[in-house]
Formats: structure tokens, C-alpha cells, sequence
């Protein structure tokens, strides 16, 4: 397997990631691949240079990236990963849910989270198809279509963007009823893209979203959010309204050509089907802007006939004349909206950047350039730069203010950055206003999750009620909901909510986590452990849950074990780490994790108050000097 004339694949990873990369290179070597990687290599002064001459025989090199290698410690990693994509052999997989490191990102790196080892596993077979094309001189297949992400949307928490959307049919459970504000509720669902151009779609949807801001300006009007309108897209306004409880539909479609545009717009009573209003408008391209604002004054009208001149002009407003740059903003909407990753992120800023240098007061573009900033200064930039990213970030984010004072998503994205620099009290002011400016389930979505965190579970759950309401099949909102139990005590609503989301979103596991420790809360040990193994083998969440449940059942050794695991994925520093210590009786080694969290000026650490996994320190002078000096509001 040494041998240099006849490698094919050299496997460059974390020397700590050796046990979850063994049975990847054993199940290639049973598929015929010849693979080489240091697992049995000595020791001696040439073990470098050995390493060197593999890494540049091998037709392939398969990178694994982890929370470790795309870490600090993963730099020879990122050397091996250089030298093989200048000479066109990099090939990346990801072991855990990260994002390749900065200059690594234009090919996709093939997913293999959770991946238990079988050969049979669509992963895998991903896998081995794109090493054999490489083998075999062949363009790479194309990566396999991936199932939304597990966890919490962080765009929602910064304040941008949307969840990827829920498959319609889960089930007629989330159909609303008995609410009281059914009258008073509508739907935009996305316009039809009628041009034959796929490229084209963001225009109907982002006219869409673009409205639905517009008409949640009419007082006592809700409009429900864009994850639950695209899921009933395909619809009749009917079944639309009664899927969501609304008493209105705004429907339509759009066509662009080299110069006319053509837009169609039909509000319709959802509860009769009779159509209330009706247009279509065939305009040069340049026109588009009035379009949008007169089918927003027109629907404003037909819904609520006595608002005042200021209101109209409010629901009016598009924030820019510029076409060209409200096209940019449509095209970064819908690309951040639906994709991820540090290069798109970089790419959304591309395109905010050219909307601002056509109209540079354009205040939604800035808006949502510190949103940008602040998706790439949190998860994309090393822990040194951090602070001057965010505090540019917060400069883009306080001139949108400047130039629009009532920009509630320039708010969302400032309350986001102050949080993370572990300015609180700030923080709370900017999301109050945001949400007194305008809501939406993004926003109620991110201002509960922060709620929740610094031990104001009540006003949390609040606003993820509301959160719901306005997006009812939004599985980061009924999400909120079993957080908000969850830090609040109610082990039993939490679980409640977390199996209701569960429902709607089965992909996201991370819940069972959560499921598992309210049951164990309230004393269902047996339970607790069925919820934990229900989650992949090498979660490092699933570890977690197991070690403190075993501990508490005093089963030290079991509890060792699991620890163990789970520090083959997380750094002995993460906050989590220091969770699992307190509750296995260790105060001093948690209470250094902590303090060394707030040293850092780590974004996790106001977890520590509201959290009942740190319960067992909260007695302790040292715990509370913390939560003094983190003076929470």
C-alpha cells in the first residue's frame, strides 16, 4: 500500500479524525481503490519527506475536512489540501457540517456526516463514483442533491434570508385553526417565472418577499412569512388560504425580455375565490420599480380603503430608483436565501457591493451587506480578525440606520453583531426595535433564540409564537418554541414541540438532543437514552447526551466513553465540553472552560445562565462572578 508507482489515492485528514477516517479507506480499499495514508507510517527523521513523495505520486487526494482540520491545528492539512489542488488532484469531503477553509471553497466538498461505515450508503457511493472518475480521467459526476441543513438557520439569527423550504404534505397537523386573526392575514406566494429562463426566478420571488415587506407596513395586517408561502406555491389560492389560515392571496407571475417586462397581479379572497383585484402591466424594463409600488398601493387599498397618505407612501417605497440595483439586491436575496457556504457569502457581498456603487445610499442594500459581513465575520474569519470584521460590519449595519431609521432588518443585523461582541444591553435595545419597526418570522425567530439565552424564557416563547403564527410551517420557528420551554424548565411542553417540529423538519436530529435531555430532566432515564440513539453514531451531540445520562446513572466508565467520543469532534475548551463536566461533578474543570470562554469574549458563554446542564455551578462564588461580569440585562 506504500508502494509510490501504484497509489491511487492519498487520504490527507487530522491525525485526531483517524477513527471516523479508517472505515472510509477501508470500505475504497475493498472497492479496488489503492489508497495510502499515515495510519502505519514510522517515525525517524523521514516521515516528512515520505508524506511529500506519496502526496505527489497519488492521482487523487481525498481531503477530510472536520471541525479539527478546518481548525487551528489543521494547518498541515491545508499545506497537503494546497499542493493538491495546484496540481488539479484535490478532492474534498466533509466529516462534519463546516465549511472548507478560505481558498477551498470552488469545489464542492461531497458530504459524509453521519456516515456510519456502509458501503451501500448513497454518500459513500457519491464518494467513491467522483474518486473513480478522477482515477479513470472523467469529468467528476456532479454532486448529489442535499437535504437542508440540521440546526438553526444562522441567517435567521443574523437576520436575513430563510430556511430552506419544508416539503408540502408532511401532514394536515399544521394547518392552522381557530386563531382569531384569520381576517386579518394574508399570503404573497411567489410570482411564476414565465420567462423559460431558470435564471429568471429570482425575480418573481424576490418581487414577492418585496411585497410581502411592503404590505406588512398596513397596520394590524399580517402577512405570513416566505418559507410557509413558497411551501403551498404550487396551491390553488384556496387551498393556500386554508392551509394558512389567511383571508387573502396575492398571486401572479412575471416575464422579462431584452426590454419589456410583463407582470401580472390577482388578490383573491381566499375563503370564496373571488377575485378582489387584478392587473397587468406591460412596462419597459426600467419601469419595473413603479410596478412593484403601484401593485403594493393598489393591494394596500383593496385590503384596508382608509389608509392615510403616509401609510400609502410607506407601502410604496422601494428604496432605491435605481433598477439595475434593485436587481443586484434580488439576485443577492435570492442567492443567500437558498445557498450557503463562505463562497457565497463572498458572493452576496459582490453583488451588494455593485448595487451600493450604483446608488450608494441605497439603505436596504447596506442593510443586508452587514448582513453579509456578519455571516462571513462570524463563521468564516479566524478568531484575530473577528473584532475588526464585526466592528466594520456594525459601521454598514449603523449607516443603513443613518440613511433609514425605520429599516427593521438593519436593526436585526446590529443586535446580531452586538451580541456576539457580548454587548447585551445594546444588543436587546436594537432587537426591541426591529421588532417594533416590523416583523417577521426571521426576525421573532432570532430576537427569541436570544431571549431565551440570557434568561427571558416568558418574552422568548412570545415571540416565537409569533413567530409561528406568521410562518406556521417554519421548522426553525416551532424550533423556538421547544428552546423557549426548554431554558424555561417546561421539560414537557419542550418535548411537545421538538416532536411537532420533527414532523415537519425529520432530517433535523439535533432535536432528539434536546428531547433526550428534557426527558432525562424529568427523570425518564430509558427514554432519554431511545432519544439519544436515535441520532447518527457519531454526533457528537448524541455523545454528549449519553455521557451526562450515564453519569447521572452513575456509570462512570460508560460516561468516560462517551466523552471521549465527543472530544474527537469538539475542542476540550467548547462550552459543551464544560457542560458535560459540571454534570459529571468535575466543577473546577468546567469552571475553566468557562473562564476561559469569557476570556476569549466567546458568543457561547451566556448560554451558562439559563442552561440547566450548568446547573450544579450556579451555587459556586466564581459562577456567579462570571454571570455578574457578564452583566446580562
Amino acid at each position: 500500500m506504500g508502494d509510490q508507482a501504484v497509489t491511487d489515492l492519498f487520504v490527507s485528514y487530522k491525525s485526531k479524525d483517524r477513527p471516523r477516517v479508517a472505515p472510509l479507506v477501508a470500505a475504497l480499499e475493498a472497492d479496488g481503490i489503492c489508497v495510502w495514508w499515515d495510519a502505519h507510517i514510522g517515525g525517524g527523521t523521514e516521515w516528512r519527506e515520505t508524506i511529500g513523495r506519496e502526496l505527489a505520486a497519488a492521482r487523487c487526494v481525498l481531503v477530510v475536512w472536520s471541525n479539527r482540520s478546518t481548525g487551528p491545528e489543521g494547518s498541515f492539512v491545508r499545506d497537503e489540501a494546497t499542493r493538491a489542488l495546484r496540481r488539479g488532484a484535490y478532492m474534498p469531503v466533509c466529516i462534519d457540517p463546516v465549511e472548507p477553509p478560505l481558498g477551498f471553497g470552488e469545489t464542492q466538498a461531497l458530504p459524509l456526516i453521519g456516515w456510519k461505515g456502509n458501503s451501500n450508503d448513497p454518500r459513500y457511493l457519491a464518494v467513491l463514483a467522483a474518486v473513480q472518475a478522477v482515477l479513470a480521467g472523467r469529468e467528476r459526476p456532479a454532486p448529489p442533491v442535499q437535504m437542508p441543513k440540521r440546526g438553526i438557520d444562522r441567517r435567521l439569527l443574523i437576520g436575513g434570508g430563510a430556511a430552506a423550504v419544508v416539503a408540502a404534505g408532511a401532514g394536515g397537523w399544521w394547518r392552522m385553526r381557530g386563531t382569531d386573526t384569520g381576517d386579518n392575514r394574508m399570503a404573497v406566494l411567489p410570482f411564476a417565472n414565465l420567462s423559460g429562463d431558470p435564471a429568471q426566478a429570482y425575480l418573481g420571488d424576490g418581487m414577492a418577499e418585496e411585497l410581502r415587506t411592503a404590505l406588512s407596513r398596513i397596520p394590524g395586517f399580517q402577512i405570513v412569512s416566505r418559507l410557509s408561502s413558497e411551501t403551498v406555491r404550487d396551491l390553488d389560492a384556496g387551498a393556500a388560504a386554508a392551509r394558512l389560515d389567511v383571508s387573502d392571496i396575492l398571486a401572479g407571475s412575471i416575464r422579462r425580455s431584452a426590454d419589456v417586462v410583463r407582470v401580472t397581479a390577482q388578490l383573491i379572497n381566499g375563503r370564496t375565490g373571488v377575485e378582489r383585484w387584478s392587473e397587468s402591466y406591460d412596462r419597459q424594463n426600467q419601469d419595473v420599480l413603479s410596478v412593484q409600488s403601484d401593485i403594493a398601493t393598489r393591494v394596500a387599498t383593496a385590503l384596508r380603503n382608509s389608509l392615510a397618505p403616509a401609510q400609502l407612501a410607506a407601502v410604496a417605497d422601494v428604496g432605491t430608483t435605481n433598477v439595475k440595483a434593485h436587481d443586484l439586491v434580488l439576485q443577492a436575496t435570492e442567492l443567500g436565501t437558498n445557498q450557503d457556504g463562505e463562497a457565497v457569502s463572498r458572493k452576496v457581498l459582490g453583488l451588494l457591493d455593485a448595487a451600493l456603487a450604483l446608488d450608494p445610499d441605497y439603505a436596504e442594500a447596506l442593510a443586508a451587506k452587514a448582513g453579509a459581513m456578519a455571516d462571513i465575520a462570524t463563521f468564516y474569519t479566524v478568531a484575530e480578525k473577528q473584532p475588526a470584521a464585526m466592528n466594520a460590519a456594525i459601521a454598514v449595519a449603523r449607516r443603513a440606520i443613518a440613511l433609514n431609521p425605520d429599516l427593521p432588518r438593519a436593526y436585526r443585523v446590529l443586535g446580531f453583531l452586538l451580541k456576539n461582541q457580548l454587548r447585551f444591553a445594546d444588543a436587546l435595545t436594537a432587537y426591541r426595535r426591529a421588532n417594533a419597526l416590523g416583523t417577521d418570522a426571521g426576525a421573532l425567530i432570532g430576537y427569541s433564540f436570544f431571549l431565551a439565552e440570557i434568561g427571558h424564557a416568558r418574552d422568548a416563547l412570545a415571540q416565537a409564537d409569533k413567530a409561528v403564527a406568521l410562518d406556521p410551517l417554519n421548522a426553525s420557528a416551532i424550533s423556538a418554541q421547544g428552546n423557549a420551554h426548554y431554558l424555561g424548565g417546561d421539560y414537557e411542553a419542550a418535548i411537545t414541540a421538538l416532536r411537532r417540529m420533527l414532523r415537519v423538519a425529520p432530517e433535523r436530529f439535533y432535536a432528539r438532543y434536546y428531547i433526550g435531555l428534557s426527558l432525562m430532566w424529568l427523570g425518564r432515564t430509558d427514554a432519554a437514552l431511545v432519544e439519544f440513539q436515535a441520532m447518527p453514531v457519531d454526533d457528537m451531540f448524541r455523545n454528549v447526551g449519553e455521557a451526562v445520562l450515564a453519569a447521572r446513572r452513575g456509570d462512570r466508565a460508560t460516561s468516560d466513553a462517551e466523552l471521549r467520543e465527543a472530544l474527537k469532534v469538539a475542542d476540550d475548551q467548547a462550552i459543551v465540553i464544560g457542560a458535560v463536566h459540571a454534570q459529571r461533578g468535575e466543577r473546577d474543570k468546567a469552571m475553566a472552560i468557562i473562564e476561559n470562554a469569557l476570556a476569549q469574549r466567546s458568543p457561547d458563554i451566556p448560554a451558562i445562565k439559563a442552561d440547566p446542564m450548568f446547573a450544579p455551578l450556579r451555587s459556586l462564588p466564581r459562577f456567579q462572578q462570571i454571570l455578574a461580569q457578564l452583566n446580562l440585562p
